[in-house]
């Protein structure tokens, strides 16, 4: 499961850097069906998209503005880097969490796990004691050697802890001595 949520993160970031790439680089400003799909995102009907880009010393501004047919300027430039930004952010977040959820439930697992197992010690712990008790009521005891050995399953089983075991070994030893 982990390496599949690694494979997926991968191809999620590919994505985000892919995404991050049209959105900041020039590269597709050239190509038709790029012009076209910015002219959508972007501009409203009657509206085309233009792009901008002035080279400084610090580096490169970029202007980005939609021009309806009477030639007045809408800029869409905080649209642009916002989409350019949230176009990378949500599946690099996504990809984030398919690593992080398969490694918060590899160490949790292992903890719910265990409490179950006690769980189930407990039920069975209680279940033999109804027994005895139901023997007791039939006036049938246990013998001494049986419910030792019933002591050492539940030992061995984990349903009891060694400090229990003892605690219960005695008691039973007691009852037999008074007996």
């Amino acid at each position: 499961m982990y390496r599949l949520g690694c494979f997926g993160t991968v191809v999620l970031w590919i994505f985000a850097f892919a995404a991050l790439f049209f959105f900041t680089t020039s590269l597709f400003d050239g190509i038709e069906s790029a012009n076209t799909l910015r002219n959508q995102i972007f501009c409203d009907r009657g509206e085309t998209y233009v792009k901008e880009e002035y080279r400084t010393y610090g580096g490169m501004n970029v202007y980005s503005y939609c021009v309806n047919e009477a030639g007045d300027e809408r800029e869409v430039s905080d649209d642009y880097w916002s989409l350019a930004i949230v176009s990378f952010l949500l599946p690099f977040c996504a990809g984030l969490a398919f690593i992080l959820v398969p490694v918060l439930i590899v160490s949790v697992l292992p903890e719910r796990q265990k409490q179950l197992d006690k769980k189930k010690g407990k039920e069975k712990s209680i279940a033999i004691a109804r027994e005895r008790q139901e023997q007791e009521a039939t006036n049938k005891p246990a013998s001494l050697k049986e419910r030792i050995a019933e002591l050492d399953e539940a030992l061995a089983a984990g349903h009891i802890d060694f400090p229990q075991y003892a605690v219960a070994k005695q008691k039973i030893l007691e009852r037999f001595t008074n007996a």
